[in-house]
C-alpha cells in the first residue's frame, strides 16, 4: 500500500509504528523499500556524509535534487521527504515556493523539509496553498549551526522548552503535516507529541538515542531490526548471484572436455 500524509496520519491515530529512515541513492533505497520503511528523508547530511563537505550550509538545491531522483527511483510505496537546503526558502516566501516546486516537479519528492519556528510560517503556509506538504524541523537545526555555536542539545532551559513548544504549535497551525525535533530531551520530546497531532514526530534525543538517524518516539520507534532485514536481503541477493555464476561455470567446464574431445576425433 503506497504510504501517504493521510495513511500516516492514520497509523498514528491508530497508535501504530511509523519507520522513517534517511537515504541518498537508488540501491540504499531499494532495499529499504523491500523491509518496508514507511518513510524515506533525503537529508541535506549528504553534505557530510555524501559529498565531504563540514556541514550542511554547503548543499545546494542541484544536490538535493540530484539525489532525491536518484532515491525516488528506488520506491515504489515509501513516502519521500526531501530537505530544502540552506538559502533556499530564507530568502522570501516566493523563493520558498519555487525550490519546493522544483524538489517534487525534478527530484520526485512527496514533502518537503525546512528548519524554523514561527520566522518560517508565512513560507510553510505559502509552499502548504500550492499543495506540497511540509515537513517542519525543530530542536537542532544544521543550517543554522554558526548562530547556535555548534552541536549541542536544544531545549534545557525552561525558556528554551516553551519556545521549542510554541514554535511547535505555530508550524502545525501554518500548515505542516510532520515535525522532526533533532536533539532535545526526550521528556520535551514527549510533551510535544502529546500536545500535536502531526501525522509523525519524528526526533533525536541525547538519552536514549546515540546514534546518528535512529528515531525513538510514541510512533517512531527504533529501526535497529530493519538493518538485520536489510542485510538479510543483501546476503540472499549475493547468494543467489554467487550460486547463478557457479553454475555458469559449471556449465562452462562440462561443455570444455566434449569440445575437447570432438576436436580431438577428427
Amino acid at each position: 500500500m503506497k504510504n501517504t500524509v493521510s495513511t500516516l496520519l492514520k497509523q498514528k491515530q491508530e497508535g501504530k509504528k511509523i519507520s522513517m529512515l534517511t537515504c541518498y541513492d537508488y540501491s540504499t533505497a531499494k532495499l529499504m523499500e523491500e523491509v518496508g520503511v514507511n518513510t524515506i528523508l533525503v537529508g541535506d547530511s549528504l553534505g557530510n556524509t555524501m559529498l565531504g563537505y563540514e556541514d550542511t550550509i554547503q548543499v545546494t538545491m542541484e544536490d538535493m535534487i540530484h539525489h532525491c531522483a536518484a532515491v525516488s527511483r528506488g520506491l515504489k510505496n515509501t513516502f519521500l521527504v526531501c530537505d530544502m537546503p540552506f538559502m533556499s526558502y530564507q530568502t522570501s516566501v516566493y523563493d520558498a515556493v519555487v525550490n519546493a516546486g522544483r524538489l517534487m516537479k525534478e527530484g520526485h519528492a512527496n514533502m518537503v523539509k525546512l528548519e524554523g519556528g514561527k520566522e518560517v510560517c508565512p513560507q510553510i503556509e505559502a509552499i502548504v496553498k500550492a499543495s506540497i506538504p511540509v515537513c517542519a524541523h525543530l530542536g537542532l537545526t544544521p543550517q543554522s549551526i554558526n548562530a547556535l555555536g555548534g552541536y549541542k542539545v536544544q531545549g534545557k532551559t525552561e525558556s528554551d522548552a516553551q519556545k521549542l513548544i510554541d514554535d511547535a504549535k505555530a508550524v502545525q497551525e501554518a500548515g505542516a503535516s510532520m515535525l522532526v525535533l533533532e536533539c532535545v530531551p526526550a521528556d520535551l520530546a514527549a510533551k510535544n507529541n502529546k500536545n500535536t497531532s502531526y501525522s509523525n514526530n519524528r526526533y533525536w534525543s541525547r538519552k536514549p538515542v546515540r546514534r546518528t538517524g535512529t528515531c525513538i518516539s510514541g510512533h517512531v520507534r527504533n529501526v535497529y531490526r530493519l538493518r538485520a532485514k536489510i542485510r538479510k536481503t543483501v546476503r540472499r541477493c549475493r547468494r543467489n548471484n554467487e550460486k547463478k555464476h557457479s553454475k555458469n561455470i559449471w556449465k562452462k567446464f562440462r561443455a570444455e572436455p566434449s569440445r575437447q574431445k570432438n576436436t580431438h576425433t577428427k
